[in-house]
């Protein structure tokens, strides 16, 4: 068998660790996915992330910090990883504050030479608003032969928020911010949300700029 290219390398690892991080999490709300992995695993988006990004409530630094650091060694996070012929060859810390955590995670396949780089970063929140608790979509679970699992995530409300202020923060706006966009706009359940007049401007300012 070729050995995996490095995006589903990196997704399979997005998904162990996910899975490793609720299934330990005594509060699961503390937690919700976001970003690429949030569209990705909920929103059937076919664009591949690098990154998981995850938003944080009440916990804090150094037990995140900890909490995490034991999780990139437990069996959880390991035994299913190595059932595919993936293993953790490389982890750092190199960003800690009060507002962002972030790991640097390298991935050995067997059969691929090199090591696949990924991160996974925590954005501290007040409040989390908008997450719901549900199953990983099965397009995503069954690709990789993953067993169903449950996890906190921004619904279609929260990730269209996200992404306009994501659009409207940039310098220079990317395809990808825009592609997301669309996606989550088309869905059946945004036809009747109601964007605030900052979050409609951002938008048809993309709209004229294509």
């Amino acid at each position: 068998m070729p050995p995996a290219p490095p995006r589903t390398v990196i997704e399979l690892f997005h998904l162990a660790f996910l899975r490793a991080l609720m299934s330990k999490a005594e509060d699961k709300a503390i937690f919700s996915l976001k970003g690429g992995c949030n569209l990705r695993f909920y929103f059937q988006s076919a664009r591949y992330s690098e990154a998981m990004d995850l938003d944080a409530i009440v916990i804090a630094k150094g037990t995140l910090k900890n909490k995490i650091d034991r999780l990139m060694n437990t069996p959880a996070l390991i035994a299913p990883l190595l059932a595919r012929g993936l293993s953790v060859a490389e982890v750092s810390a190199p960003k800690q504050t009060e507002t962002t955590q972030r790991w640097k995670i390298g991935l050995r396949s067997e059969g691929q030479a090199g090591i696949v780089r990924t991160k996974v970063e925590f954005s501290r929140r007040d409040a989390i608003e908008g997450s719901s608790f549900e199953a990983v979509g099965k397009h995503i679970t069954q690709r990789h032969d993953m067993a169903p699992f449950l996890a906190a995530h921004y619904g279609t409300r929260s990730a269209i928020s996200q992404k306009i202020r994501a659009l409207a923060n940039r310098v220079e706006p990317q395809a990808r911010d825009v592609f997301d966009l669309e996606l989550l706009l088309y869905r059946n359940d945004a036809a009747n949300l109601v964007l605030t007049p900052e979050e409609v401007r951002v938008c048809l300012a993309q709209s004229i700029a294509r």
